[in-house]
């Protein structure tokens, strides 16, 4: 019986182990969230990229470089944009619009 209870205590974690294994798991969760974000955000961005080329043709490199800096907020807000498009220029306007927002949200929370 002995033996069963110190086999019982080695495998018990202490305090400071159990509180490592929670961090370590709280990290690895964060991470988890993070790259699952991340992985939504890049599918997003690659349907809007597939509506584009179909709804107004191929897009210009320096164009696609605009879109890929886009946060999810603005993907979403470009999503539903991109429905009255006729052309390229309505995508490099809407850009542009969009440009001048963030800046101008960014300078207000300097």
């Amino acid at each position: 019986m002995l033996e069963a209870d110190e086999e019982m205590r080695q495998m018990s974690m202490t305090s400071v182990e159990r509180i490592e294994f929670e961090r370590g798991y709280a990290i690895g969760y964060e991470r988890g969230v993070k790259e699952e974000a991340q992985r939504s955000q890049e599918r997003m961005r690659s349907l809007i990229l597939r509506q584009l080329n179909k709804k107004i043709g191929a897009i210009p490199n320096h164009v696609l470089t605009q879109i890929h800096s886009l946060s999810i907020e603005y993907l979403e807000s470009l999503g539903e944009a991109l429905v009255d498009f006729k052309s390229i220029q309505n995508l490099t306007t809407w850009l542009e619009n969009h440009r001048k927002k963030r800046k101008t949200k960014r300078d207000l929370l300097k």
